[in-house]
């Protein structure tokens, strides 16, 4: 990764202003380090070579478009098409332009001779005098502080919090507010790496960019780790950390920084600091094959689909999901695929997370006497996961059961409000045949097994609790709220609270 830093004039008023451009490296292994790059108030130029075709553009550009969308708060980006003297650049901008906001424009640059280069030069100043960040006055001790992190950059790859702001201090910055507010300004500008917002990683503060880069690379590239299927240990980030003599706080901070942004995840294991996704391998249909739960049994199954991406499911599904049940695993997983069971329910619940990036979407299918019980536990640790995303909602949907393979879905607001309005069916668009709603929301009930039978005693509480809650809830609506209590006749003021308990007195209730 290069960063250096330019002075142009401002389109504006011609004043002088200074721009820091970033080079991120173009391997694919080094993808999973640019996220901790993404900042605000920046320019991104997505560079995309248009002899491979509209193809393999789109997917270039869609990886980048999708991971800005996600890690950075109303990006602005300009598209770059190169090498098109021969072929001209192929993309349908007004789809682009549709699906992600803050699109700036396109432009065809020729790499050899930079023909093309003006114009794009010309949008970049343009866009850059409106920028926040460049509006934002500097005062002389801000820019010492600057400079002091620079020399200091090379001899010193990090800092506590504490020493970062004892040298803003003595620098002349004082106070807290703005002290903090410089931290993000070096954040933002790339100066340093510091997550104030985040506790786990707000205690330290990276100086050196290529040292950490290098550092998570080595976890993302080991050969050892990919031979164990993924899985990191202790032993391992020893070996790969040994020459850096990193201390423990240190250590935990790379961790804590890996485990947010999607690159590793803590499996909760002694022996373990978690899994490295990129090292997992993707899963073939034998894989599928032999994880499906058992046929025959109850089952109930969701899918949840993000119409909203164009390319790629988003970094961390289902993988963070599937190392926060890891509790649950019945054996290793794959990126895509992982299977759990619940070994001490009573209702030999199995489950199944698979994840299609052609298709966008996860798929959720639990088998048990009794199904709702581990899925509702293993919906939840899905939920938490998109959440990490509330720009990319995804939507529910249940597959439809009245014959194997049929690709209709229910849209699951839909059923629950069918449901509410106490109809007992939706009807497939393919087979025309009727399908019961109790089975889309809660499996076919077994009353044959013990389980079974324990099953739907259980389902009977529910149901019960249900009304219970729903009588209580109009009491709540329908029945006065505010009265007053006075005392009756003769009512005697308790001194202690041993006589209030042995002692019964009596109020009466005024509406």
């Amino acid at each position: 990764m290069n960063v250096v830093s330019i002075e142009k004039p401002n389109a504006v008023d011609e004043e002088p202003m200074w721009l820091s451009v970033w080079d991120f490296a173009g391997q694919h292994i080094e993808h999973a380090t640019h996220q901790f790059f993404l900042t605000e108030n920046a320019i991104y130029l997505v560079l995309w070579d248009a002899r491979q075709g509209t193809e393999s553009g789109k997917h270039d550009l869609w990886y980048w478009l999708e991971l800005l969308r996600m890690r950075v708060r109303g990006p602005k980006f300009l598209l770059v098409a190169t090498h098109t003297e021969h072929i001209p650049p192929d993309l349908n901008l007004q789809e682009i332009e549709h699906a992600y906001e803050g699109y700036q424009g396109s432009f065809s640059v020729e790499l050899s001779n930079l023909n093309g280069f003006a114009p794009l030069q010309a949008k970049i100043l343009q866009v850059a005098a409106t920028s926040p960040s460049l509006r934002a006055e500097w005062p002389a001790a801000w820019l010492a502080v600057r400079d002091r992190i620079r020399e200091i950059r090379h001899q010193q790859p990090y800092v506590t919090a504490t020493a970062l702001f004892m040298l803003m201090n003595e620098s002349g910055v004082a106070g807290q507010e703005n002290q903090r507010d410089l931290a993000d300004q070096l954040h933002n500008l790339g100066e340093i790496l510091h997550f104030q917002e985040r506790d786990e990683l707000s205690n330290l503060a990276i100086l050196d960019r290529e040292w950490i880069t290098e550092l998570i690379a080595l976890v993302v590239r080991s050969k050892e780790i990919r031979e164990q299927r993924g899985i990191l240990r202790k032993s391992d980030l020893d070996k790969l950390w040994e020459r850096a003599n990193l201390p423990d706080d240190v250590r935990n901070h790379l961790i804590n920084l890996m485990d947010w942004f999607d690159l590793t995840y803590s499996t909760g294991h002694r022996t373990e600091i978690g899994i490295v996704v990129e090292a997992l391998p993707y899963s073939t249909p034998g894989d599928l094959m032999q994880s499906e739960p058992p046929a025959g049994s109850p089952r109930m199954e969701m899918i949840f689909r993000f119409p909203s991406l164009e390319r790629h499911l988003p970094p961390g599904i289902p993988t963070w999901a599937i190392a926060r049940a890891h509790r649950f695993s019945k054996r290793t997983p794959w990126r895509d695929l992982a299977v759990f069971e619940d070994s001490d329910s009573a209702t030999k619940s199995q489950a199944l997370i698979l994840a299609s990036d052609s298709a966008k979407e996860v798929r959720l299918r639990v088998v048990a006497d009794y199904p709702p019980f581990f899925f509702g536990r293993m919906e939840a640790i899905l939920r938490d996961t998109f959440k990490r995303y509330p720009g990319v909602e995804p939507e529910r949907r249940l597959p439809c059961p009245c014959h194997p393979g049929c690709p209709t879905s229910y849209l699951f607001e839909m059923v629950l409000k069918r449901r509410s309005d106490r109809r007992l069916y939706v009807t497939c668009d393919r087979s025309g045949e009727d399908v019961a709603i109790d089975s889309l929301l809660s499996g076919v009930h077994r009353t044959d097994t013990a389980e079974g039978l324990l099953a739907l005693q259980s389902e009977m509480r529910r149901l019960a609790t249900g009304q219970l809650r729903a009588q209580r809830e109009i009491m709540r609506r329908t029945c006065p709220s505010v009265f007053t209590l006075v005392p009756v006749r003769n009512f005697k003021l308790l001194d202690t609270w041993f006589e209030s308990f042995t002692q019964a007195e009596e109020l009466a209730k005024y509406i």
